[in-house]
């Protein structure tokens, strides 16, 4: 399967990737920290200013960028799509 990605460029972001799904939003983000690499995801309601985020710490690049990969799969799996 192919993936493809919107890369956004904005300071330490490596990669960043937004999702909908009728009601639900998602956003799933590959940075680089001071010691290790990191994937954020944030996810709640659209049209509200609740949502939760969870934090995953890498030592290595690669990790991170397979761990990234596997949740844009899990992601499109589920019916969301990628939004801009």
């Amino acid at each position: 399967m192919l993936c493809f990605y919107l890369v956004v460029q904005i300071k330490n972001k490596y990669l960043k990737i937004f999702y909908e799904k009728l009601t639900r939003y998602y956003c799933l983000s590959l940075e680089r920290d001071l010691f290790d690499w990191i994937v954020l995801k944030f996810y709640g309601r659209i049209g509200t200013r609740l949502g939760q985020s969870r934090s995953v710490a890498f030592d290595t690049q690669e990790e991170a960028q397979r761990y990234f990969d596997k949740e844009h799969k899990r992601r499109l799996k589920r019916g969301h799509k990628v939004t801009a």
